[in-house]
């Protein structure tokens, strides 16, 4: 005679749901812009603003893929965002496709919060 566990799919989804509501949300992050967001190829300068709020210590900016490095984003206090202006190089190889760009900003009390876009490379 086998007992089936009743309580353990109701338990495991209340684990899972309580996981999911202590990952850091967006809060500080405003606003994220790519331009242009579709059409990027080797040659075009890709612009990437994000605003965020006064308590962010360090943004970097990175796409969702195997071998990618996070990139450091500058302030500009002026205007209150954090930015970076660059050119794909003209001898990289970009397969086609849709890909995911994230940015992470770390607050000064060492918080994560991440936003996400994807963007589509001809």
């Amino acid at each position: 005679m086998r007992s089936k566990p009743f309580f353990l799919t109701p338990a495991v989804l209340i684990l899972l749901l309580a996981g999911c509501a202590t990952l850091p949300r967006a809060k500080s992050i405003m606003d994220f812009t790519i331009t242009p967001e579709a059409g990027i190829q080797a040659g075009t300068i890709v612009t990437v603003n994000v605003k965020t709020s006064d308590d962010i210590a360090k943004v970097l900016g990175f796409i969702d893929m195997f071998g990618s490095y996070k990139i450091p984003l500058k302030r500009d206090p002026a205007k209150n965002i954090w930015y970076i202006k660059q050119m794909v190089p003209l001898g990289v190889i970009i397969p086609p496709g849709e890909y995911l760009t994230k940015v992470e900003a770390i607050s000064v009390t060492g918080e994560h919060y991440f936003a996400e876009k994807k963007i589509i490379i001809k």
